[in-house]
């Protein structure tokens, strides 16, 4: 199983009520941590932060974003 943590986000540094972003990364580490057959890949690694790969220039990747996901997360689980 391979648990994806959170891939970029334009707005991923606004402080939140439930705290940083990037806590849900922390979280999915902290669950997974342990777990036999669980594989964490870290979804910030997948993405570059580059507003031009997602359709709306914050969150969702276009094309050429999935693209770039595609062949970083097949290297990732290889």
């Amino acid at each position: 199983m391979v648990v994806l943590t959170p891939i970029w986000r334009k707005d991923g540094e606004e402080e939140r009520p439930f705290g940083p972003f990037s806590l849900v990364g922390d979280i999915l580490r902290e669950v997974a941590a342990g777990r036999e057959g669980v594989r964490v890949v870290d979804g910030m690694g997948l993405m570059p932060g580059d507003p031009d790969l997602f359709g709306d220039l914050r969150l969702h990747p276009n094309d050429r974003g999935f693209a770039e996901f595609a062949w970083n997360l097949a290297d990732a689980v290889r």
